[in-house]
């Protein structure tokens, strides 16, 4: 599996499209195809394409295109990768903290599940579920703008695609509990 993704790595965007299901990757691995089968059918099939131009000029500046796209690709994928191509071995320890992490938020202990969720993006920083636990976790402490921050960045994130619904509902809930939390301060005063 990981030789077929170091294969798929070589078509800018391929991968990122192929993992992540991102629209921009698939946009750029569809301008490199593009590109790239106009440099060869100008270079192999009609050298002197249009009529009129210098012989090889569409061929060069499609070339540059191609060279151009594909290090736009590697620049793409570096910044990915860790998303694209997960460690090779999975830290039981993580599962467990994270387990643990989910009882201590069930029972109410928010102080350890933020503990053990600190330790688990410790290791593994794109964590999008650990991300999603510790905005649960800020907003039940009722630091709503640390909880808004840690959604918008994931929301950001393309791993967080599949978690879009539980994002949005999470800052729902966030929206009604400040809400909430202003009008007991109103009360109050």
């Amino acid at each position: 599996m990981r030789a077929l993704r170091w294969t798929a790595a070589l078509w800018p965007g391929l991968l990122s499209a192929w993992v992540l299901g991102c629209w921009r990757a698939l946009g750029l691995a569809v301008a490199f195809a593009a590109a790239l089968n106009l440099a060869l059918v100008a270079t192999l099939v009609w050298p002197h394409w249009p009529d009129g131009a210098p012989a090889g000029l569409v061929a060069s500046a499609a070339w540059v295109l191609v060279l151009g796209l594909w290090v736009w690709g590697i620049v793409l994928l570096r910044r990915d990768w860790a998303r694209l191509v997960p460690p090779r071995s999975d830290d039981p320890q993580i599962d467990g903290w994270f387990r643990e992490a989910q009882v201590a938020y069930l029972r109410g202990h928010w102080s350890q599940a933020q503990t053990l969720v600190a330790n688990i993006l410790q290791r593994r920083v794109g964590d999008i579920e650990a991300r999603l636990l510790l905005a649960s976790i800020q907003r039940r402490t009722k630091r709503f703008a640390e909880a808004r921050q840690t959604l918008d960045e994931l929301r950001s994130d393309a791993a967080a695609a599949r978690w879009q619904l539980e994002i949005t509902a999470e800052l729902k809930q966030i929206a009604e509990e400040s809400e909430r939390s202003v009008a007991d301060v109103a009360k109050a005063a």
